[in-house]
């Protein structure tokens, strides 16, 4: 019995101890002292209680007698409370991050996420984020904006209101009039009380925070280093580290849209180019610009006061609504005036002979429209047509339609419209579509047989893949395929078929003709006719790409004004003209204009002197075609470029000096690659007074071209 009296004893000292040790060690985490923790700040921050400051204590007897010198960086124990949120990311555009109280990396936000206690918030470049207290105040983070988090005292949860501190950017308070509580934000030299309402509070990189109230309840506004305020809806004010606030004043009124209504723009290819304009506003030193998706800022911009229209390019398909408002020369923001609502709609501009792409969709709420320049002009081949998703778009004088062809070539403007809305007009220029033999003349196929033969498919724009090839009667289409210039068909003919044929080639969509050929039938056992010399052209088609020489003649400005090549002093060892050879080559990088860079050597001498010389020059310039007629054009040209004088004169030095220019170019065509060239050029440079000097240069010359458009 003694035994097991003994035992039971035992047996509940050991539990008695392990109740104790349990007691003695409660679960604790590390916590990391920051820039300006103090205890009680620990308590009620990180904790969430100031009553907890005690158990802080016992925790951390390294720590000494008090006051406790804390160090940033130096970890101490903190009682283990199981969290709850204080607060919910509800919103959010582009890139957010969080980083929470015991530091660390900054982890990527999600919609929907908890957040807690002294955990931060930030809003990166082009991004913004939405946090809605859990009692549904809310905050919105512009962009480049950290918070941190702060829910009210646990022990005084239903009194206290949440917190937030503004580290840095801008934020925009949203109480509802029914909520009861309210928000403080504190800045670092600031401590804002927000009421029901809507305010927006700021803080730059000196510290200077700014508090505008657009509506609702007064502003309770402490300055760190004393002061109080109160700022009324309409009002706004600024605090200075180590100042008091100012005296509140009146905000900025906001601008008004020069458009009274929606505005409609078509998302071509999947992004749209957006526009709006407003009347200035006297008192506004800047705009504060914010397309909205949903509730989500998507794009945003501050804009000099001496702008009033602004331009966006890459916005996708969705529905958007734009807020302006006024920044006054203290940076006061101004309440927003009333928003204009953008539609934008999809459409896709499809080369003749492809399928349809599939249409872009909107875009996600929480992705921020990228900054992007200005789309190139838009063209395409005869025969393109516009689809869109419920919408009707009309190409120049035609019906509008839910698939709108271009048909005539030339700039073609296009007006849309659909859902209650005209959209803002745009223009596609519309080049011609050529369908020829690769070989001159035209096709040929003997009765009864078949023959292969390549047809040529030519435009300035994109050309699609699928092709309707449709025959005249007594013909028909054995085999066809694709090649990068056109197609390979085989074409079969009846014993019947009648001498003279066509063959088009026609869009399988539109059924649209985009051109034909002429097709010759010749009887089986006869030699077929010589082809027909292929008809004069209406126009030269310009090369892409050429090569070439020419000779002629320079003749330089000489005398006490002539030209300064050498730097002589005396007029008679100014450099005069002569024969001149040179070689050039040419870049056309559209239809009507081009580039080229010419090299000539003059071989000449001294005026008055037996000595010889050296000219040599280099040039570039940029032309422009002016006429043309059958194979004949003109082109005007203006560049510039310098003379180089090499000699062993005694008295005049090598020397280079530049030149600027305008001159006029004919050129022939006078066989399949090869080009007869007349050039004609005024010249101008510095003469020996100090003044301008001329040269005159005329040469003629031929270009072998090595692509044509």
């Amino acid at each position: 019995m003694r035994v097991h009296t003994w035992s039971l004893l035992a047996a509940l000292g050991g539990t008695l101890g392990a109740a104790l040790v349990a007691h003695a060690e409660p679960t604790t985490d590390d916590y990391v002292i920051q820039e300006g923790d103090t205890c009680i700040g620990i308590a009620i921050k990180a904790l969430g209680d100031r009553k907890l400051l005690t158990d802080f204590h016992k925790l951390n007897p390294q720590l000494g007698k008090l006051p406790h010198n804390l160090v940033p960086g130096q970890v101490v124990k903190v009682p283990h409370i199981e969290p709850t949120p204080d607060a919910q990311l509800t919103g959010k555009s582009g890139p957010v991050r969080v980083r929470k109280p015991s530091g660390g990396d900054w982890d990527n936000a999600r919609r929907g996420m908890d957040l807690f206690r002294a955990w931060r918030v930030g809003a990166e470049q082009r991004a913004s984020a939405e946090v809605t207290f859990v009692d549904t105040q809310q905050l919105f983070l512009r962009e480049n904006t950290v918070v941190v988090i702060y829910g009210p005292e646990r022990r005084r949860a239903r009194i206290d209101a949440p917190e937030a501190v503004l580290e840095r950017g801008a934020l925009r308070s949203r109480l509802g009039e029914l909520s009861g509580k309210s928000v403080t934000v504190t800045t670092p030299s600031a401590e804002a009380h927000l009421g029901a309402g809507s305010a927006v509070v700021a803080v730059d990189d000196a510290g200077l925070s700014t508090v505008a109230n657009h509506e609702g309840k007064a502003i309770d506004l402490r300055g760190k280093s004393g002061g109080k305020v109160a700022v009324k809806s309409g009002m706004g004010t600024r605090v200075a580290k180590g100042k008091k606030p100012e005296k509140p004043r009146p905000l900025p009124p906001p601008p008004a849209w020069d458009a009274a209504g929606p505005l409609g723009f078509v998302a071509i290819d999947g992004v749209a180019a957006l526009a709006a304009s407003w009347q200035p506003q006297a008192k506004a030193a800047s705009y504060r610009f914010e397309l909205l998706r949903g509730t989500a800022v998507v794009a945003a911009a501050e804009l000099p006061g001496s702008i009033t229209r602004f331009e966006l390019y890459g916005a996708p398909p969705g529905d958007y609504t734009a807020r302006l408002a006024s920044l006054d020369k203290d940076r006061l923001e101004g309440k927003p005036g009333p928003s204009l609502a953008i539609t934008v709609r999809v459409a896709a501009l499809v080369a003749p002979g492809a399928d349809a792409p599939r249409l872009a969709t909107a875009g996600a709420d929480d992705e921020p429209i990228a900054p992007a320049a200005p789309p190139p002009a838009l063209v395409a081949a005869r025969g393109a047509r516009i689809v869109t998703d419920g919408i009707t778009c009309a190409a120049g004088p035609a019906a509008p339609a839910a698939v709108a062809v271009l048909a005539e070539v030339g700039p073609t403007p296009i007006t849309c419209a659909g859902a209650g809305l005209t959209f803002a007009p745009f223009t596609v220029d519309v080049t011609d579509v050529t369908v020829a033999p690769a070989a001159a003349g035209a096709a040929t196929v003997t009765q009864g047989q078949s023959a292969a033969f390549e047809l040529v498919l030519r435009s300035d724009a994109a050309l699609g893949d699928t092709w309707q090839l449709e025959p005249s009667l007594g013909l028909s289409v054995a085999k066809s395929e694709r090649t990068p210039t056109g197609l390979r068909v085989t074409l079969a003919a009846a014993t019947t078929a009648p001498p003279t044929g066509t063959l088009r080639v026609v869009d399988p969509t539109t059924q649209r003709t985009l051109g034909e050929i002429a097709v010759a039938v010749v009887e089986e056992g006869t030699t077929p006719a010589p082809a027909p010399a292929p008809a004069t052209p209406t126009g030269l088609r310009p090369p892409r790409f050429t090569v070439g020489g020419y000779a002629g003649a320079t003749v330089l400005a000489t005398g006490v004004d002539g030209n300064e090549l050498g730097n002589a002093a005396l007029p008679s060892d100014v450099v005069e003209g002569s024969a001149t050879v040179g070689a050039r080559t040419t870049w056309w990088f559209t239809p009507n204009l081009f580039v080229e860079a010419e090299a000539a050597v003059v071989p000449t001498r001294f005026v008055g002197a037996s000595t010889s010389a050296l000219v040599v020059s280099g040039h570039a310039h940029v032309g422009a075609r002016m006429l043309d007629h059958r194979q004949y054009a003109l082109h005007a040209v203006v560049g510039a470029g310098g003379y180089g004088l090499f000699s062993d004169s005694a008295y005049a030095d090598d020397d280079v000096d530049p030149d600027v220019y305008w001159g006029l170019t004919g050129a022939a065509e006078v066989g399949e690659s090869l080009r007869l060239r007349l050039d004609g050029r005024q010249h101008y440079m510095a003469d020996r007074l100090g003044g301008v000097a001329s040269a005159f240069e005329l040469n003629l010359g031929l270009e072998l071209v090595l692509e044509r458009q």
